[in-house]
């Protein structure tokens, strides 16, 4: 009956913490949320809060992945109608955009990037490159870190 009893809880042991436990554990990802501030929204019809939403509901756990579904996120909720650049606002970079209709701060993980949603302009990112830096999507043309956006 003890041997029994002992086998009966080693198997659950084992089965517990067997083998497969192992690998689902290490490939736990965490996932952080990002904070959306919509500094500034002159569409008239709530753009703000849809992109400020949807973009708060993303949940990443890169940057370049946060930047990428970002922009992807405010050019379709704009209706593919603008242009859409995000900068790591630690980096210098000069910009020059023309009808800016929603410009939001977001932060994630202490790291804070603005997006600016517009018809066309100018932007040069004079610090570091790829996207955990920056991202943009609509009608340009990029040599190196400067872009020139046409309207759509």
């Amino acid at each position: 009956m003890v041997r029994k009893l002992l086998a009966a809880m080693a198997l659950t042991a084992f089965a517990l913490v067997g083998a497969g436990a192992g690998p689902a554990l290490a490939s736990v990802q965490t996932t952080h949320n990002p904070t959306v501030d919509i500094v500034s929204d002159r569409t008239g019809g709530g753009l703000g809060p849809r992109i400020g939403g949807a973009i708060s509901q993303l949940a990443e756990d890169n940057q370049a992945q946060l930047v990428k579904d970002s922009i992807d996120k405010a050019f379709h909720l704009a209706g593919q109608h603008y242009n859409v650049i995000m900068m790591n606002l630690a980096q210098h970079y000069q910009e020059q955009l023309n009808n800016k209709v929603l410009y939001a701060n977001i932060r994630w993980e202490g790291i804070y990037y603005g997006l600016w949603v517009f018809d066309d302009g100018h932007f040069e990112n004079q610090g570091k490159g790829g996207y955990e830096n920056w991202g943009m999507v609509g009608w340009f043309t990029k040599n190196n870190g400067v872009v020139d956006f046409n309207k759509p």
